[in-house]
């Protein structure tokens, strides 16, 4: 069960991180699918509180970002959208960049060389939604591509975690 709610809450990152992709492009539902992601991580992370009874805990951080993020959504600030998606995306980052580096979090990730690519990943990523936020022309493709990659680099960390590296006999 554990396995099971830690993949859940990767992957519920994942599609915040996705959500958050459609939010930059300024599609239109993404702000919607941004707050139903938020609400399933939240969810996931309740489960894995309630259901769980040897938990990680730094599970505390993660959750105080949570509710400082609900509190920032129901508060109108009257930010103007690119002020308000750089706040969006240093949170993003500093919540993504826990989940990714701290190996033993929740469980232990087996995936060699994990740190370098997430490092790698999230350059490519945040000087895509840099240039993005700055109006550069046709830096979609690249945004395209890096927060897809982080998205699928969270997914594949969160179903690794907890897997036991098979022994060389």
């Amino acid at each position: 069960m554990k396995r099971y709610l830690i993949t859940l809450i990767y992957s519920t990152l994942a599609i915040l991180i996705v959500a958050y992709l459609f939010r930059i492009m300024l599609w239109d539902g993404s702000k919607d699918l941004l707050w139903a992601g938020f609400w399933m991580h939240i969810a996931t992370y309740i489960g894995y509180s309630l259901l769980v009874k040897e938990k990680d805990n730094r599970m505390m951080y993660p959750l105080m970002i949570l509710v400082l993020v609900v509190l920032l959504g129901n508060f109108d600030f009257n930010l103007p959208i690119m002020v308000a998606n750089a706040i969006g995306l240093v949170i993003m980052f500093a919540y993504v960049a826990f989940h990714l580096f701290v190996p033993n979090y929740l469980d232990k990730t087996t995936v060699p060389k994990l740190n370098t690519v997430s490092i790698i990943v999230l350059v490519i990523c945040a000087l895509a939604i840099a240039f993005k936020l700055l109006k550069f022309p046709m830096v979609d493709v690249l945004l395209l591509v890096g927060c897809s990659s982080l998205a699928l680099l969270v997914l594949i960390t969160g179903v690794t975690k907890g897997l036991t590296p098979k022994s060389k006999t």
